[in-house]
């Protein structure tokens, strides 16, 4: 009996330390690669303990890493982990609306063979590689125009897109039009560069044909769309036909010059 009940008094002495050394532990921060639990991973977040976080991009097969490598360098310049999941929602809308991932997620786990507060942190990308191409007719009063468009996405994977667009071949109504869009440029959510010529036929006018050529550039930058450009026009009559005094001033080449912004006040 003596023994027994020494037995059951040990039993409970041992319980009550691996209690006492479980409530103890609980509070503290990983040691080495543990899995974090629910509970510390809460106080990881809310208490914005300081951490060090290393980022990797994961599932790039053709497009470069410079192109999310800025991002990277964001998330690794993040000193709490709610900072950081902050800063992971601002990336991944910002990779997305890039329009060359179809998915983008995440993992944050301890960093193999570093300290407690350093993290390895894994950006999975899903590419979406897409190359359209079609064909449409436009009515214009008595004339029927086609319209061919083409549009690469991620070109050479710079997150290029190239696009096309080609209306005629009347010579009432033609029009090239060449576009280079950067997804992630040196400044701006992106920046498109376009040539453009175009050749139309006015019924109504002296100066029936028209033959217009221009470059523009444009950057958005938030809620804001900056475009600049230059045209050149050349107004024509018809061969035999005369032009009067009053429009003899427009006939020829001029130039014009143009800035447009626009705002978006709903984003």
């Amino acid at each position: 009996v003596i023994i027994f009940s020494h037995l059951i008094s040990a039993a409970f002495s041992k319980g009550r330390q691996i209690m006492t050394l479980e409530s103890r532990q609980e509070p503290m921060a990983p040691e080495e690669v543990p899995e974090i639990s629910n509970v510390v991973w809460q106080r990881w977040v809310r208490c914005s303990l300081p951490v060090s976080i290393t980022a990797q991009a994961l599932g790039l097969q053709q497009t470069r890493l410079s192109v999310v490598q800025k991002h990277l360098t964001s998330l690794e310049r993040c000193t709490t982990v709610a900072d950081f999941l902050k800063t992971y929602a601002e990336v991944r809308e910002k990779l997305l609306g890039m329009d060359i991932f179809k998915d983008v997620s995440y993992g944050l786990e301890p960093l193999p063979g570093g300290g407690r507060q350093q993290f390895q942190a894994n950006l999975y990308l899903t590419e979406h590689d897409e190359t359209s191409a079609g064909l449409s007719l436009t009515r214009d009063h008595s004339r029927t125009t086609p319209e061919l468009h083409f549009r690469k996405n991620n070109l050479l994977g710079r997150a290029w897109e190239v696009g096309v667009l080609v209306q005629g071949p009347m010579d009432e109504h033609r029009q090239v039009v060449f576009s280079l869009k950067a997804k992630s440029p040196f400044f701006g959510d992106w920046q498109r560069w376009s040539l453009m010529t175009a050749s139309r036929s006015h019924d109504l006018h002296s100066l029936s044909h028209e033959r217009v050529t221009g470059i523009s550039f444009a950057v958005s930058i938030g809620r804001h769309l900056c475009e600049v450009g230059v045209e050149t026009r050349n107004l024509q009559p018809q061969v035999g036909h005369a032009v009067s005094d009053s429009l003899k001033v427009d006939q020829g080449e001029s130039e014009k010059v143009f800035l447009r912004h626009e705002c978006n006040l709903l984003r």
